[in-house]
């Protein structure tokens, strides 16, 4: 976490990808990974990072919200709104969720309708 509030993110990276191997069973390494890998525009590989974590046990929630948040910075707001949902069903007072699964689905409906975005 050092490395990522100085802003070296490689760095970061590769100590997130460490602390994966010695605490596998824990949520937040992989949380820190794939947000240092989305400032790096690295979307893909922080995507594919929190769906391997949502194939195990912890914190779930917290890896839903992520990736929703992952899903719509790419702009897949169909897949943003489910995993935001999922979130929201495991803890309903997830903070902030609410908010962004209405904003994500206000401006998905504002892109199928082709209304101005503003």
């Amino acid at each position: 976490m050092v490395y990522a509030d100085q802003r070296k993110f490689k760095k970061a990276i590769r100590s997130y990808q460490k602390s994966i191997q010695f605490q596998p069973h824990e949520t937040y390494p992989y949380v820190f990974l794939a947000t240092a890998l989305s400032i790096k525009g690295k979307l893909k590989k922080a995507e594919k990072v929190l769906l391997e974590r949502l194939k195990k046990e912890g914190d779930i929630d917290e890896v839903n919200y992520n990736l929703s948040l992952n899903y719509a910075r790419q702009g897949k707001l169909k897949k943003a709104i489910k995993a935001m949902k999922d979130c929201i069903q495991i803890e309903p007072n997830y903070p902030g969720a609410k908010d962004f699964l209405e904003d994500f689905k206000n401006f998905r409906k504002k892109i199928q309708n082709n209304l101005p975005y503003i």
